[in-house]
């Protein structure tokens, strides 16, 4: 019979139960909290709560917590992407964009926590290293990639090398002594003595020469080089994170002033030392502000101010503190690293600006990013245009020195990609200065504010000579269409333009002549400067092959735009322009029809198979032959045909396929633009 428990055992047993639940119910310290989060965020799948996940979020917006590693990064963008459904129920569909992820936040509550965690995490880690010395920041970085193994035997280890093994050889008798005495006493494995473990061997690895046991110093120390070297990398890695899909709550935008610590993060990587080096990252912190820009408008203009101010651009309410800490004058070095830092600052800013011009969409949010270019943006526009010009001026005079006497070979200036990108980058910008200024009225009296814009600081001064050195390039069309526009919109920066030595020859270059690359665009410039709409009337005329639609649809929006910008309300055109737009829209209709391309892929198809058969009936004879070529070149011929069976045409004949399907594609947008500018004077029809 089973004994009885002692009087009162129930009792107390029940007592202990409540006392440990109301110790689970108790309340624990935000840090305890955090702790556990931060403990169970190292594993995949963890068991974490929503109250954990926000005090592990709050300890990082605090500043107090500031580490992160690969594995805890990695667990919380897998959550933030797509949270753990619970057991049992059917998992989120993944979707693309903003819409699945908001869907995602909707089937679990952990996700919005997770985003949040995962973006101040990121964005506090990142600042904190960017703040703190370059040997602290490397040190906290240097889990987010594995550090090389060293190579013993190179250079001065060979000796480190060498002595190890002459140690090791020498201490193996004592362990092998140890080892025959252990088998010779046949002791059971419940009588072992335990204690430590290979003692002899620890006495011999205790009297082992000092620089035996500890590494040398100068691996320490080179290491640490090598880590602070490769900083810039670890935070290009670290910002890689950034990824506005994961931190989508705006929530946690609102609350955690997610937009102000992006700036800040560019404000402590424009002060950094190394700030050249840091231009990846400074990348994909703006490309996180403006995702977020584009999908909430109305912060563009606080947030563009202040992401302008941490760059240092001029003109905003922290101008004039700069990035230079000391107060004494700089050298002549100093001022050169300044110039340097300063241009990529404003090179980052204007890319931006861009970035946010080709994607926001809201009437509003256009007209405040005009404001703030129009403030603070132009003359940066100037200055990078004018800096450029200058660089690319002595480039020629080099050029045209070393070539003097050789009338045969005219001197040719190839502009780096580097250079040209610096160049189209802020005539980008003054497109959509132009296009979306505001309309005060109709006339030359609205064209005042441009009209002083660009003439102002050099703009239009810089835009022009860059024209004549570069307009017939074929990556100079962001440089044709910003004068072109702005020409079109101030009848006085036309003929100033045209006042300038060799804006004509520029005009008239082949490549902007009849046949030439871009001779919708000379066409253009020669209506407006008064020689009529003849060549452009037959240029729109012949929109075959198909190579030319993509070419024809940027004319229609230039001319569009040319239109919306002069404030008339009749056309810049003529009657025979208006013909050849009609005999345009007819000729897209007839040749890049989606209903043609299908019958001419049907067509095809059946064409196809006919040569299918015929090649199927000489394969025997093929498969007697030898093996010629090996598997991969077999494989590879194989997907090319399968690529021409596919397109129903033999593979040479593709690119006009592919050609005839990027026009097809290309003909609704065509003929809208057509029937706008056919409605100016009241010729509209059907035409879309």
């Amino acid at each position: 019979m089973a004994p009885r428990p002692p009087a009162g055992f129930a009792d107390a047993l029940i007592a202990a139960l409540r006392d440990a639940e109301a110790a689970a119910a108790r309340p624990k310290a935000p840090a305890t909290l955090a702790e556990a989060a931060w403990s169970k965020l190292q594993f995949d799948f963890p068991m974490v709560s929503a109250e954990e996940l926000s005090a592990l979020a709050q300890e990082y917006a605090s500043g107090a917590r500031s580490a992160v590693s690969v594995r805890f990064l990695s667990v919380v963008r897998e959550g933030a992407s797509a949270a753990a459904t619970p057991a049992g129920s059917e998992p989120v569909p993944p979707q693309n964009g903003s819409d699945g992820v908001a869907h995602a936040a909707a089937a679990s509550p952990l996700v919005a926590l997770y985003q949040r965690l995962y973006a101040v995490a990121v964005l506090q880690s990142l600042q904190s290293c960017l703040e703190s010395p370059e040997a602290a920041a490397a040190g906290m970085l240097a889990d987010l990639a594995a550090e090389p193994v060293p190579s013993v035997g190179m250079h001065g280890d060979q000796q480190f090398a060498s002595q190890l093994e002459a140690a090791l050889s020498a201490a193996g008798e004592a362990p092998r002594i140890e080892k025959e005495h252990r088998l010779s006493q046949q002791e059971d494995d419940d009588s072992a003595t335990y204690e430590p473990l290979e003692p002899a061997a620890q006495q011999h690895a205790a009297q082992l020469p000092l620089q035996l046991q500890q590494r040398p110093q100068h691996q320490l120390a080179g290491r640490q080089a090598a880590s602070q070297a490769a900083l810039p990398e670890r935070l290009a890695q670290l910002a890689d994170h950034l990824s506005y899909p994961l931190m989508a709550d705006a929530a946690a935008w609102r609350e955690l002033g997610l937009m102000q610590r992006v700036a800040g993060c560019l404000a402590a990587a424009r002060r950094h030392p190394r700030w050249a080096e840091l231009q990846a990252a400074a990348q994909l912190l703006l490309r996180l502000a403006v995702d977020r820009l584009v999908a909430c408008p109305a912060e563009l203009e606080a947030a563009l101010a202040a992401l302008l101010d941490a760059l240092a651009i001029p003109g905003g309410a922290g101008s004039g503190s700069g990035s230079s800490s000391s107060g004494c004058s700089p050298s002549a070095n100093g001022k050169l690293a300044s110039k340097q830092a300063a241009a990529l600052a404003a090179e980052l800013a204007l890319a931006a600006a861009v970035a946010l011009a080709a994607q926001v969409s809201s009437p509003s949010a256009r007209r405040r990013l005009w404001t703030s270019t129009h403030t603070r943006l132009l003359t940066v526009a100037a200055a990078q245009l004018e800096a450029e010009q200058v660089v690319l001026a002595r480039a020629t005079r080099g050029a045209a020195a070393a070539a003097a006497g050789d009338a045969d070979h005219p001197v040719e200036v190839q502009v780096p990609p580097g250079q040209l990108y610096r160049i189209m980058l802020p005539c980008q910008l003054l497109y959509f200065y132009v296009l979306e200024a505001p309309r005060v009225g109709a006339g030359p009296a609205s064209s005042t504010q441009l009209q002083e814009a660009f003439l102002r600081g050099g703009l239009l001064r810089a835009l022009v000579l860059l024209f004549c050195q570069l307009g017939g390039q074929a990556g100079a069309e962001p440089l044709r269409c910003a004068l072109l526009l702005a020409c079109t919109a101030a009848q006085p920066l036309a003929d100033w333009a045209r006042a300038v030595p060799g804006f004509a020859a520029a005009v008239g270059s082949p490549a902007l002549a009849p046949g030439g690359d871009a001779a919708l665009h000379g066409a253009l410039w020669r209506l407006l400067l008064g020689s009529g709409g003849s060549e452009l009337a037959a240029l729109l005329r012949d929109a075959t092959p198909a190579e030319k639609v993509p070419g024809v649809l940027q004319a229609l929006q230039l001319m569009a735009d040319m239109q919306a910008v002069t404030r008339r309300t009749t056309p810049l055109w003529d009657s025979d322009v208006e013909a050849a737009l009609r005999t345009l829209a007819v000729t897209l209709r007839q040749h890049y029809s989606r209903q043609r391309l299908e019958e001419q892929a049907a067509a095809a198809t059946q064409t196809g198979a006919s040569a299918a058969s015929q090649e199927t009936r000489r394969a025997p004879v093929q498969m007697q032959q030898p093996h010629q070529q090996d598997k991969e070149e077999e494989d590879k011929e194989g997907e090319e045909e399968e690529e021409a069976r596919k397109l129903g045409r033999p593979a040479e004949e593709q690119a006009a396929v592919l050609a005839a399907r990027h026009a097809a594609r290309l003909q609704p947008a065509c003929l809208k633009l057509i029937k706008d500018l056919l409605q100016l004077r009241g010729g509209g029809g059907k035409h879309d």
